[in-house]
């Protein structure tokens, strides 16, 4: 499910069929009632609805009695640079749940959350126009690029123009680049979408070896069902 997801944030112009997608899982998931997840490695994600989802990750911890991997202070565990161990709380027993963002660093995640059978490692993911469209709503991308309204720069085309132009916009910072790639991917150079598709694709299909499980946020209702059979 990785692999339909982010080729679908590279390369938009062509459709999937998430219907498609979530029959499948949940055809391959009905054969099977016995839950043996008991850790769960959320990588979460920004203007997909991650918020909602930890709401219900916290309440599961709760509920479950979950050894979670906490923040020291900042609410995040990492925004602009790789995810350390140094960053988050002292851990006194082995961690079984994170939820908190961070920028994905697999070496120092697989030090605590190894993959195994009984590890999920999980995301959520949104399409890329409508997830620029929240952005640049939310953050004050009017004012940083001077333009008198966002409008005109919502109105082109699906974004598809604006977006590559602006995705590295120095005025932008690291909220105009794709953050599913920077968040998600061992390569942080955010290399070109029109000159390094063999990159990309090959970081793609590392991601989709990785994660065992992609919410939609497009499916969200559908993605919460799944995740309940599995946990």
């Amino acid at each position: 499910m990785v692999l339909f997801l982010l080729k679908r944030q590279f390369f938009a112009k062509t459709s999937f069929n998430r219907n498609k997608v979530y029959r499948m899982e949940l055809n391959s998931m009905a054969s099977s009632s016995q839950k043996s997840i008991d850790k769960i490695f959320f990588l979460r994600t920004h203007k997909t609805a991650s918020s909602t989802l930890i709401n219900i990750l916290q309440r599961f911890t709760t509920r479950h009695k979950k050894y979670a991997v906490l923040p020291k202070s900042k609410p995040n565990l990492s925004a602009k640079q790789l995810f350390k161990l140094d960053f988050a709380k002292p851990l006194n027993q082995e961690p079984q749940i994170v939820f908190n963002h961070m920028v994905f660093n697999e070496a120092e995640i697989a030090n605590i959350f190894p993959k195994s059978p009984d590890t999920l490692y999980m995301t959520i993911l949104r399409d890329v126009r409508t997830a620029l469209e929240s952005r640049i709503t939310y953050y004050p991308v009017a004012k940083n690029l001077k333009l008198p309204s966002l409008e005109p720069f919502l109105a082109a085309e699906h974004l598809a123009i604006n977006f590559p132009k602006y995705q590295n916009d120095p005025r932008l910072g690291y909220k105009g680049s794709n953050w599913y790639y920077f968040q998600m991917s061992s390569n942080k150079s955010l290399p070109s979408l029109e000159s390094n598709t063999s990159i990309i694709q090959n970081e793609i299909e590392k991601l989709d070896k990785l994660f065992d499980f992609v919410i939609i946020t497009e499916m969200f209702d559908e993605g919460l069902i799944l995740l309940k059979n599995m946990v």
